[in-house]
C-alpha cells in the first residue's frame, strides 16, 4: 500500500491567515503530473474533501486544499473584525491560491511545487464558482477544471418559488441569529436538495453536514465568517466569458440540487468547447452523497 505524507500551515494575509493542507505520495508523483486543487462548498470548509485526498494520493497524484478565508481554520483577525461590516476592505480570493501555493514552496523544500506548477482545479458550489473564476484570470497555471455543482458568476438562472422561500427564511433566520435554526435549514437545502423531502439525506452525512452548518451559522450569524465576508468577485464575471475557457472541463450536476445551480451547470457544458458532464443521483453535496461513483469518474476524467 502507498505511503502519503501530510503537512499544513498557514499563510498570513492583511485580514488574517489562510490554513492548507498539502497531501502527496510517497514516492512522489511524477514532475509532469499537474496538482490538484480542490475548493470547499461554503456550507463546508476543507475536510470536504478528505475522501479525495486519500483516494487521489493512493494514485499518485499530489493534493492541495485550503479553508476559504472566514472558513474552517482560515480566520479573519482583531483588527479586521474590529471594523463595522460596511467599512471593511473587500478580501480577494482570487489571489489566495497563488499565496498559498507560494507559501508550500517555501515551507515544503523538495515537494515537488515549483514556481511553474499547473494546477486542476476542482471546486464546488461557491468553491466551484472560485474555480471557474480562477481557471478565467489565470489561464497560465490551470490545465484543467472540474465544477462541481457550482455556482456561476454573473449568472441569471433562477429558482421555483418553493426554492426562494427557503432562501428567505435562511436571511430572517440569520437576522434573527437563530444558529441551530440557519444550520438545520442549509442541511435540508444543500443536503436533502431543496425540492426533496426533508430527511432523505443519508443519517452520517447528516451528521457531518450538520457540525460543518453549526460553525458557519455563528460566524454568520455574528458577521466573523462564511458569506458575512465581502469578496472582490471577477469582472467582467464568468457567465459571459465562458468562450473563453480553452482547458479541458468536466461538469458534476446533482439532478436533486436546486434549480439555478443546475441550469448553470448546463449552461457551462453548453458554452465551453470540449465539456464533458455527468450527472449524479444527488443534490448539491454530489462528493459527500456518491463518494465512490465521483471518484472513479474523476480519476476516469484525469487519465484522459
Amino acid at each position: 500500500m502507498s505511503k502519503t505524507r501530510t503537512s499544513s500551515g498557514f499563510v498570513q494575509i492583511p485580514e488574517g491567515k489562510l490554513f492548507w493542507v498539502l497531501d502527496e505520495p510517497l514516492p512522489r508523483s511524477e514532475a509532469s503530473r499537474p496538482l490538484l486543487l480542490f475548493i470547499h462548498a461554503g456550507v463546508t470548509d476543507c475536510t470536504l474533501w478528505d475522501d479525495q485526498a486519500s483516494y487521489f494520493t493512493a494514485r499518485g497524484w499530489t493534493v492541495l486544499r485550503y479553508d476559504l478565508f472566514g472558513w474552517g481554520r482560515s480566520t479573519p483577525n482583531e483588527s479586521f473584525l474590529s471594523q463595522p461590516r460596511e467599512s471593511r476592505p473587500k478580501v480577494k480570493p482570487l489571489e489566495h491560491p497563488f499565496q498559498i501555493l507560494e507559501a508550500v514552496r517555501n515551507e515544503m523544500s523538495g515537494a515537488g511545487i515549483v514556481g511553474d506548477t499547473k494546477v486542476v482545479v476542482i471546486g464546488i458550489s461557491f468553491g466551484g464558482m472560485l474555480a471557474i473564476d480562477f481557471t478565467l484570470a489565470n489561464p497560465h497555471v490551470v490545465v484543467g477544471l472540474v465544477a462541481v455543482a457550482a455556482g456561476l458568476s454573473g449568472d441569471d438562472s433562477t429558482n421555483t418559488e418553493d426554492e426562494d422561500k427557503l432562501f428567505e427564511r435562511c436571511g430572517k433566520l440569520e437576522a434573527a441569529r437563530d444558529v441551530e435554526g440557519l444550520a438545520l435549514l442549509n442541511v435540508r437545502i444543500w443536503g436533502d436538495g431543496p425540492l426533496m423531502e426533508e430527511g432523505r439525506l443519508a443519517a452520517d452525512i447528516r451528521r457531518k453536514m450538520l457540525t460543518w452548518t453549526k460553525d458557519i451559522a455563528v460566524r454568520e450569524c455574528y458577521l466573523t465568517g462564511g458569506n458575512s465576508i465581502a469578496c472582490e468577485s471577477l469582472k467582467p464575471p464568468a457567465a459571459g466569458r465562458l468562450g473563453e475557457i480553452n482547458v479541458p472541463v468536466a461538469v458534476a450536476i446533482g439532478t436533486l440540487d436546486e434549480t439555478a445551480t443546475v441550469a448553470g451547470m448546463r449552461r457551462l457544458c453548453r458554452n465551453v468547447s470540449g465539456a464533458v458532464a455527468k450527472e449524479f443521483c444527488t443534490a448539491h453535496m454530489v462528493n459527500l452523497e456518491a463518494a465512490d461513483e465521483f471518484n472513479s469518474w474523476l480519476e476516469a476524467w484525469l487519465a484522459r
